[in-house]
């Protein structure tokens, strides 16, 4: 709800900057059909060939994003706005869960996940639309974080398998997700957790994909 009323006013937003030419330029995000493409080539690839094609910026969800949101309203601004929201909100959702799995109760995981929700240094992320990369890469880092806390001490593998997965997600939102598994790393040496580091190899696989 709080992610809706603070940034609500950006779905009557207009297209801007980079938004001109990552969605009302770019015939690759017009058919769904053409998602596959996103995978192999890099996000730059449908404005020019030759050397372009040959960048290392590769970021295939934002492309099946803008996909999705131009299937849902063409080149209507409003879907892409929306869009980012639900993204945020979704990130929102999942800081209050790693919040609860961390042991913090629930009023308290509200509160944080509140204010993470309303805190002006997400604005330009949220409202622009170009930075739907970030609001996607924060709602699956926060989504793989969440289920790496669910697999408990144990580390149980269906959801290191699922942590893994988002984890793949987030790096494909945006690089800065290799975080990930170094804040993991960390977390396990604190907890003594020395001879499980090994759990984390789906990880490894994972950021090989990538």
């Amino acid at each position: 709800m709080s992610c809706a009323v603070v940034y609500g006013d950006s779905l009557f937003g207009a297209f801007v900057w980079d938004d001109e030419v990552q969605i009302v330029r770019n015939p690759t995000i017009r058919s769904l059909a053409n998602i596959p493409s996103a995978f192999t080539q890099p996000f730059w690839a449908f404005a020019a060939g030759g050397e372009s094609n040959h960048t290392n910026f590769y970021r295939p969800v934002q492309t099946v994003l803008y996909s999705i949101a131009y299937w849902w309203g063409a080149l209507t601004p409003t879907s892409y706005h929306a869009l980012s929201i639900l993204l945020h909100a979704v990130a929102c959702l999942f800081l209050y869960l790693v919040c609860i799995e961390l042991g913090f109760s629930p009023g308290l995981s509200l509160l944080a996940a509140a204010m993470f929700a309303v805190h002006p240094i997400h604005t330009e992320a949220v409202a622009w639309i170009a930075g739907i990369a970030d609001v996607a890469c924060g709602a699956f880092f926060f989504g793989a974080f969440w289920a790496f806390l669910k697999s408990g001490d144990e580390r149980k593998s269906i959801w290191i398998v699922l942590s893994s997965g988002l984890f793949l997600v987030s790096l494909l939102s945006k690089e800065m997700a290799i975080t990930l598994p170094l804040i993991l790393i960390v977390w396990m040496l604190r907890r003594g957790q020395f001879r499980k580091l090994i759990a984390l190899w789906p990880f490894g696989v994972a950021t090989l994909i990538y």
